[in-house]
């Protein structure tokens, strides 16, 4: 299974404006454009709790897509769980790895800070998509919570998504 991280950063790596967790409002057209076809297109997307909770109401589940939901307390979401669409689980990402290696060609790992750098730290992510807007934020959910976390891949290619200068890379090992 490929593990295939994305994320979108402002110029100075936030992942959020402030520290709120519901203002996604900030990404470009182009951006939500690409995020949209890769969910699309995947049938297992992991999260975390707030990103899950930042955009619930914007979900839409279906069969055969699986959204899992990173939390140390699974059981305080058992009443939003839907058997094959929903899961909530405290699972470390090598356990999630391992669990679904044989079900799924492709992991899409779609954030928060923590649930990034935990993947990385445990050197499961194959790809990386990062798009970055021409913002500055100042404050924010950096991408990563370890300053101090390595990660070796190789670029790929970059694509200027708009005339703001709004860049998509990619990364693999």
């Amino acid at each position: 299974m490929r593990e295939k991280l994305i994320a979108v950063t402002s110029r100075d790596g936030k992942i959020t404006r402030g520290y709120s967790s519901d203002n996604q409002t900030w990404t470009s057209p182009e951006d939500k454009d690409f995020f949209t076809s890769q969910i699309a297109a995947a049938s297992l997307i992991v999260m975390g709790r707030l990103t899950y909770e930042s955009i619930k109401t914007h979900i839409k589940h279906q069969q055969g897509r699986l959204r899992v939901v990173m939390t140390s307390t699974p059981q305080d979401f058992q009443d939003e769980a839907i058997e094959g669409a929903l899961e909530f689980t405290s699972e470390s990402p090598k356990e999630l790895v391992k669990r679904f290696e044989n079900e799924h060609n492709e992991m899409l790992v779609v954030g928060g800070s923590k649930v990034f750098t935990d993947f990385v730290r445990d050197g499961l992510i194959d790809e990386m998509y990062l798009t970055i807007e021409p913002l500055y934020f100042g404050e924010g959910k950096p991408l990563f919570t370890d300053e101090n976390i390595k990660i070796d891949m190789a670029f790929n290619w970059r694509r200027v998504l708009n005339d703001r200068g709004t860049l998509l890379l990619k990364y693999s090992r």
